[in-house]
C-alpha cells in the first residue's frame, strides 16, 4: 500500500512540475510577436530608424522611432534620437533653396 501512494505522489509531482514548465513557456510566448522578444524589435525598430536617419529619410525615421518606443516605452534614448530626428528635418528644411 505504501509504494501505491508514493508512486502516485511521484506522478502527481512530475505532472505539476510538467504543467507548470509547459505553463511558463507560454508566459513570456504571450509577450511575444512572432515569437521575437519586443525589447529585439525595439532595437531593430531603432536601428532601422538611425539608418533612416542617416540616410535623411525624416519620415521613415519617426516611425521607426515611434514603433520602437510603442514597443518598449522605458527607453530614454529613443525619445532623445525622435528630438534628434525633428531636429535634423527642421534644419534641412530651413537650409534647402527655395525652388
Amino acid at each position: 500500500m505504501l509504494s501505491v501512494v508514493f508512486i502516485v505522489t511521484v506522478v502527481f509531482v512530475a505532472l505539476i512540475l510538467l504543467v507548470r514548465r509547459v505553463w511558463w513557456r507560454k508566459g513570456p510566448a504571450q509577450r511575444l510577436q512572432g515569437g521575437i522578444p519586443h525589447e529585439t524589435l525595439a532595437l531593430e525598430a531603432f536601428m532601422q530608424g538611425n539608418a533612416y536617419m542617416a540616410a535623411e529619410k525624416f519620415p521613415e525615421a519617426t516611425a521607426a522611432f515611434q514603433r520602437a518606443r510603442e514597443l518598449d516605452p522605458k527607453r530614454p534614448h529613443v525619445v532623445d534620437r525622435l528630438a534628434e530626428v525633428a531636429r535634423r528635418q527642421h534644419a534641412a528644411t530651413a537650409t534647402r533653396p527655395a525652388a
